[in-house]
């Protein structure tokens, strides 16, 4: 890599950031439920890693285990999680079906935006940027800054 690349690597990470809030200002229509954004982060960590525990939950979203409770006991309330099964002594979050219909609404929302924006773009080339996009959030993800969780849990060993 050249060293020039480097920084229109940085602009690509702000241009990311900046598309993202975008697309989060646009309010989705239909009935989507209302989340705030630690439910959406912790929503989507249970969607992609279904039978989770709390601690997993929050140790992939990098938020606070008690910010990650809390977010569960809401969307327990709002019927989008189940934590009724168990393994040893650790809770098992998984999405219900109300959840996975809330995220297709919510899929189909974004399209919806998405279709209205890219209106006289190339879309196959958009869709293009999937693959390395989810490559890049995998080498993210291992990449994060430990949690206090983490590192407390390194203190003991």
């Amino acid at each position: 890599m050249k060293i020039e690349d480097a920084d229109d690597l940085g602009t690509l990470a702000d241009l990311l950031l900046d598309v993202a809030r975008l697309i989060r200002m646009v309010e989705p229509l239909g009935e989507v439920p209302i989340l705030t954004e630690t439910e959406q982060m912790v929503m989507r960590v249970v969607d992609l890693a279904p039978g989770s525990t709390p601690s997993e939950i929050a140790d992939r979203s990098v938020l606070q285990r008690p910010n990650v409770s809390a977010a569960l006991r809401s969307l327990e309330a709002k019927g989008l999680i189940d934590r009724t099964e168990r393994t040893g002594r650790n809770v098992v979050v998984r999405p219900t079906k109300a959840a996975a219909i809330a995220l297709e609404r919510l899929r189909k929302a974004l399209r919806e935006v998405m279709i209205e924006a890219t209106e006289e773009a190339d879309i196959e080339e958009l869709l293009s940027l999937i693959a390395p996009l989810r490559e890049l959030e995998l080498r993210l993800f291992a990449l994060r800054r430990p949690t206090r969780t983490q590192m407390n849990r390194s203190d003991l060993r």
